[in-house]
């Protein structure tokens, strides 16, 4: 569980985007993702295209809202990048 603390020092409670790195499992293939934020709002991923996802989470981000985006790291094709963009204060 990740949290963006309401008052950390530095970023006057702004919001934060982090990035989690895991490992591939071999011979296996990313179908379905849910996210939960909260005590009661779940994110459900949909796949798509690479290039409409990295815009549609940006967009998303830009305008404030929660946005969930995977994707097979840049440096290791063994590894994903899960980026998880406007996390709010608190």
């Amino acid at each position: 569980m990740f949290e963006n603390p309401a008052t950390a020092p530095n970023d006057e409670g702004k919001p934060i985007e982090v990035t989690y790195k895991f490992p591939k499992i071999k011979n296996s293939v990313v179908s379905k993702m849910t996210i939960s934020v909260g005590d009661d709002r779940v994110i459900e991923a949909k796949i798509m295209e690479k290039k409409k996802a990295e815009e549609k989470y940006e967009d998303s981000v830009a305008a404030g809202h929660n946005a969930v985006m995977l994707k097979e790291d840049k440096d290791s094709c063994e590894m994903y990048d899960m980026s998880i963009g406007s996390i709010q204060p608190g």
